[in-house]
């Protein structure tokens, strides 16, 4: 078997009156505007991500707020017998009849 030589063709596109240029621009431009979108979707569906993920740490905030402010009001709550005590202690030794 003997080696072929190499073939080169060559063919010559008719004028077509820019046609073809502008048909690869459209679709380049139909490419990008696609690439955007897709771009535009993921940073919503990121935004919505991001705002739900506040949400809940915010919220994890508030209720370690209400825990800490409960703790406060039952530490109060207790001391109002001994206040009351306290008080009643007071006046009753004020009080004019002794």
């Amino acid at each position: 078997m003997g080696v072929k030589p190499p073939v080169i063709s060559i063919t010559q596109m008719l004028f077509d009156g820019f046609a073809t240029r502008d048909e690869v621009a459209r679709l380049g431009y139909a490419k990008l505007s696609q690439y955007d979108i897709f771009k535009r979707s993921s940073e919503d569906v990121a935004l919505v991500e991001a705002a739900a993920f506040l949400d809940t740490v915010k919220y994890q905030h508030l209720v370690q707020y209400a825990a800490d402010t409960l703790k406060v009001h039952r530490q109060i709550h207790e001391q109002i017998p001994e206040l009351r005590g306290a008080a009643l202690d007071i006046a009753y030794q004020r009080s004019p009849g002794d």
